[in-house]
């Protein structure tokens, strides 16, 4: 269900029974089924895994935010950090990628390229970025 006042922009998948509310806006995105982002909210260059729940006010940064050079359109690749490895995307803009099972407080920020694995808690109003593995837990 797609609710009037939702923005649903280019290059988006929208997988079965995902619930999308007034002021949401997915660009450039996957969403895979029963993901409920029915507050104000954005998802863009991002890939979001079955039953995640997007709390009012998320939003998912896909341009670099660390003191890099900002251009618009970008021109700088989004690396994502993991085990203290910098991996490239091939990629300008990366918003994250959010396992399974994953609950999105109100007001969650996520960096550009940070990976959430399935069933992860996370409590409301974070910043999070980098590599938060399967099961854990952010505050």
């Amino acid at each position: 269900m797609i609710s009037a006042g939702a923005l649903i922009r280019e290059h988006t998948v929208i997988g079965p029974g995902c619930r999308i509310g007034f002021n949401a806006e997915i660009t450039r995105s996957l969403l895979a089924g029963h993901i409920l982002a029915k507050h104000a909210c954005f998802i863009g260059d991002s890939v979001v895994g079955r039953r995640v729940n997007l709390g009012a006010f998320c939003s998912t940064t896909g341009l670099r935010c660390d003191g890099g050079p900002i251009a618009e359109p970008a021109i700088e690749e989004i690396t994502i950090n993991l085990g203290g490895h910098r991996i490239g995307t091939g990629q300008t803009k990366f918003g994250a990628v959010i396992g399974d099972e994953v609950a999105l407080p109100a007001g969650t920020t996520l960096a550009p390229g940070t990976l959430i694995g399935a069933g992860t808690s996370l409590y409301p109003r974070n910043q999070i970025g980098g590599f938060l593995p399967a099961g854990s837990r952010a505050r």
